[in-house]
């Protein structure tokens, strides 16, 4: 399913036009597995505690992943049901735009 406009340019943003947005992908892949917690995260994607809450945060305010326990040690995160929709958009984002695609070019030149 193709994403509209708007959600389009929202996700291409996110997942290759910012900073963060390795990490954010990796997040997603990961919770696209399993939920899970910001410690789990952290421990299982070998990253600062606060970098993952950081990026945890950026994908809450755009609807991206969610939780039932807001505020709350432990809480599990989850994908939303538009962003298991737009999954396979994103990885093909990932894979066009993504750091190592991006890296591939700059070599090139």
């Amino acid at each position: 399913m193709e994403p509209d406009s708007y959600l389009r340019q929202l996700l291409i943003y996110l997942f290759a036009g910012s900073r963060g947005a390795e990490m954010r992908m990796r997040i997603i892949l990961a919770l696209a597995e399993r939920p899970a917690n910001t410690n789990q995260l952290a421990n299982d994607l070998g990253v600062d505690y606060k970098a993952i809450q950081y990026q945890l945060d950026v994908l809450m305010k755009n609807k991206l992943i969610e939780t039932p326990m807001k505020q709350s040690y432990g809480a599990l995160y989850f994908l939303t049901p538009i962003m298991q929709r737009h999954l396979d958009y994103v990885r093909e984002i990932w894979s066009k735009y993504g750091k190592s695609q991006i890296n591939k070019k700059r070599d090139e030149t």
